[in-house]
């Protein structure tokens, strides 16, 4: 939570290990990404589907 952009939220994903691994698994085939801000705070959430 708390980037402003998708570039920022992506880097902080992808420095995450486990976010990363997440992202770069084979077996799932897409990614749902969401962001929504509340009282000034931007939360984001990934979903993955096969």
């Amino acid at each position: 939570m708390g980037q402003r952009t998708a570039d920022k939220v992506m880097a902080a994903w992808m420095s995450s290990e486990g976010h990363r691994q997440n992202i770069l698994r084979a077996s799932f085939g897409s990614i749902g990404v969401c962001a929504a801000t509340v009282n000034g705070v931007t939360y984001w959430v990934q979903l993955f589907g096969k």
